[in-house]
């Protein structure tokens, strides 16, 4: 049974279209970075909500482990479907309020499961939760909007730190409170800091004034890109368990292709389209949304590879045997130092450009990657220093990635980049849980899953953020940052 996580959403300013936009002045510049800071933090523990509970939900709902996994992938598939969409409408109607949106979107859905023991009702409730990732990018690209330009790298920066950290506190602290109060009590642990992310949204972060009419929304592109992602997304996610060549894994690939093709014609000739694919599709943004769906893969390959060998009994011979509780905690270092590297790489940026960063980033990846292997089945403090350097590695890049969106993309169209550019991550994400699935299928006649798997997904994560560094190597800006 593998588990999905998502670490990102959509992204956008609160102004609509600006040809030469002024920076709009905030009293309180370090409040709006800590508020967006918390709704953050709040959406990244809410991706890892069930993860602790899933082994015990089966027998509890009385359903089937394949069955209960949609508690997860639905809110992968929410959460990727959600990026782009409200990107767009972010950029025409203010991101601030579509963090809102996405913020309601998972109050709704906690207070359906807190009420619920319907499989069929958590799952739309885990759905509508993943909407709220969409404010990850909606926030990094508010502040990036808010904030003075010699603020916003470093701001960013702050807001990207949230991820790691969240990410490491989700296993122990959803698998602490389910002890505390139970399965329903983690869904009303998130209804409560949802309510307060939005008050706080509220209360301290401005509305940037709008500084053109909006257009028409264009509902045809966003079912379409709904259609494409879904069919997309549950192919991979549902293959390994369906088998590939299964008529559902099958059909599922075909909607995406034919849905695809579909959103190709109807963006083309659209005046305003909901994804702008010339833009896309040129050398800027093809690098960098391709490098986006690889290091998406390495997250993934880090995240789950560790966390099998964590959990895998010691009579493996490289397994460590340890709880969830006791996973979280080893994840928690790695998650610390993604915090403190995030704004540290936002100041190198500032010196050597966020490419040459999110490169050293990557390197800096592929070497945790590489050390694993050797190192990965021995003393348990050791991995526990090399998950730390592939976190810190991850969050070089991650926290580095919006400002390097700035440099390459027009302020009317920030939302939308940075929805595309989570969206690319998720389907990275999704691959690598789709191949480790058929990575650690035990094989017939085994007991445990063999350690050659293990490495070889490992290295394939290592691989793909090598081949990341060389496609953000590939970037140049098409325009300049002071142009902002």
């Amino acid at each position: 049974m593998t588990t999905h996580q998502i670490l990102t959403g959509p992204g956008s300013g609160d102004s609509t279209r600006a040809p030469d936009p002024a920076p709009t002045v905030v009293k309180h510049p370090l409040r709006v970075v800590l508020v967006v800071a918390f709704a953050t933090l709040v959406t990244t523990l809410n991706q890892t909500l069930v993860v602790p509970v899933l082994p015990e939900l089966p027998g509890r709902l009385g359903v089937t482990p394949s069955v209960a996994t949609w508690l997860v992938t639905a809110t992968v598939i929410a959460g990727a479907v959600s990026h782009p969409v409200l990107g767009r409408l972010g950029d025409q109607f203010g991101m601030r309020r579509m963090m809102i949106v996405a913020l309601g979107a998972m109050i709704l859905g906690s207070l359906m499961c807190v009420m619920s023991d319907d499989i069929g009702v958590l799952i739309a409730g885990r759905a509508l939760q993943g909407i709220s990732s969409a404010t990850i990018p909606l926030g990094m690209s508010l502040v990036g909007v808010v904030l003075e330009p010699n603020r916003r790298a470093s701001a960013i920066a702050s807001v990207s730190a949230m991820m790691g950290v969240g990410g490491a506190l989700g296993l122990p602290a959803a698998g602490l409170t389910s002890r505390l109060w139970g399965f329903h009590g983690l869904f009303a642990v998130s209804a409560f800091a949802g309510v307060v992310a939005v008050a706080a949204l509220l209360l301290a972060v401005p509305a940037p004034p709008r500084r053109e009419r909006a257009q028409r929304i264009d509902f045809p592109g966003a079912v379409l890109l709904t259609c494409f992602i879904v069919a997309l997304l549950v192919g991979l996610d549902r293959g390994g368990e369906w088998g590939w060549t299964n008529t559902l894994t099958i059909a599922s690939f075909l909607v995406a292709l034919v849905s695809g093709c579909l959103l190709t014609l109807v963006e083309l000739r659209r005046h305003a389209p909901l994804i702008d694919l010339k833009a896309a599709v040129s050398r800027s943004s093809a690098a960098i949304n391709g490098g986006s769906i690889l290091i998406g893969f390495a997250l993934f390959a880090n995240f789950l590879g560790i966390v099998g060998r964590l959990q895998a009994p010691v009579s493996t011979g490289y397994g460590h045997g340890l709880s969830v509780l006791m996973t979280g905690l080893c994840l928690l270092p790695g998650g610390l130092l993604s915090a403190a590297v995030a704004p540290l790489s936002a100041r190198l940026s500032a010196i050597v450009t966020p490419r040459v960063t999110i490169a050293l980033g990557c390197a800096v990846s592929a070497t945790g990657f590489a050390a694993q292997i050797p190192l990965g089945h021995g003393s348990l403090w050791v991995l526990v220093c090399v998950i730390a350097v592939v976190s810190a590695g991850n969050s070089m890049v991650l926290a580095n990635l919006p400002a390097l969106i700035l440099q390459v993309t027009p302020e009317a169209n920030i939302g939308v980049t940075n929805g595309i550019n989570a969206l690319a991550r998720a389907v990275g994400m999704s691959v690598s849980s789709a191949v480790f699935g058929i990575v650690a299928t035990i094989p017939a006649g085994a007991a445990f899953v063999p350690r050659g798997s293990y490495d070889a997904f490992t290295a394939a994560g290592g691989a793909t953020t090598l081949i990341a560094l060389v496609l953000f190597l590939l970037q140049r800006p098409r325009r300049a940052t002071a142009a902002r």
